[in-house]
């Protein structure tokens, strides 16, 4: 069975698969990922900055945190967008003002 990824149902349930997505990853970027566990609509605990913000699919293994942005559309916010996004994701890991280390490895 086909399906367009245009569908918001169909798109998370493909990308929320393992294998699919940590094939996607290699495909387009090169990198070996192992997933721990993938989310959808995942917002952190306590919101960042003044933005109220989801990532549609958000996936995390042990030792990495890789954000993967898509984009079918170009708009003219896409990277202000993934900027905050991004940031976010580092700034959520820094618990407070006396441990301002990233435990997460990133990827250069």
């Amino acid at each position: 069975m086909l399906s367009s990824l245009d569908s918001e149902v169909v798109f998370k349930k493909a990308f929320t698969d393992k294998f699919v997505f940590t094939r996607f990853v290699k495909d387009i970027t090169g990198i070996d990922i192992e997933v721990d566990k993938i989310e959808t609509e995942k917002k952190f605990d306590k919101e960042i900055g003044y933005i109220d913000f989801k990532f549609d699919i958000f996936a995390e293994s042990l030792d990495k945190r890789i954000i993967v942005e898509i984009q079918k559309v170009e708009y003219d916010h896409n990277f202000d967008r993934f900027l905050h996004y991004f940031l976010s994701s580092i700034i959520e890991q820094q618990k407070s003002s006396k441990k301002y280390k990233i435990k997460k490895k990133y990827i250069q």
